[in-house]
């Protein structure tokens, strides 16, 4: 069964939209609370509810981590939220790479990631 972690989502539409297409898919939907950016995208996809030390300094960005999407879910999740001016600025993909690192490491390579995008376009 997929899975979708989302972090720091607050905006209500953009929340109301995603839960719509989780249910519709039968995605799983994990919203994550900043004190566990610390926990591996693993654990978290394994454990949701799992203690961990909290977070000391949790990040503000909304960020959304897909896991075994079917290709039809992850084009209608992209393409529903850009489509209604509610997309999610970081996203990933679970990978065998990336599912051993915490959110904040993913977090940061995301950000990372960004920047080299935007100056690229420039």
């Amino acid at each position: 069964m997929g899975a979708v972690l989302l972090f720091n989502i607050s905006d209500l539409r953009k929340i109301a939209i995603i839960r719509l297409l989780a249910y519709r898919y039968g995605i799983r939907l994990l919203e994550v609370d900043p004190e566990q950016q610390n926990q591996t995208i693993d654990r978290l996809l394994k454990d949701p509810d799992g203690k961990a030390l909290p977070c000391p300094d949790p990040f503000q960005d909304e960020m959304m981590v897909m896991h075994d999407l079917s290709g039809e879910a992850f084009h209608a999740f992209l393409d529903t939220l850009r489509r209604e001016g509610k997309s999610v600025k970081l996203k990933a993909v679970v990978t065998d790479h990336n599912r051993k690192w915490t959110a904040l490491h993913l977090h940061r390579e995301l950000l990372a990631e960004a920047m080299t995008m935007s100056k690229r376009r420039k």
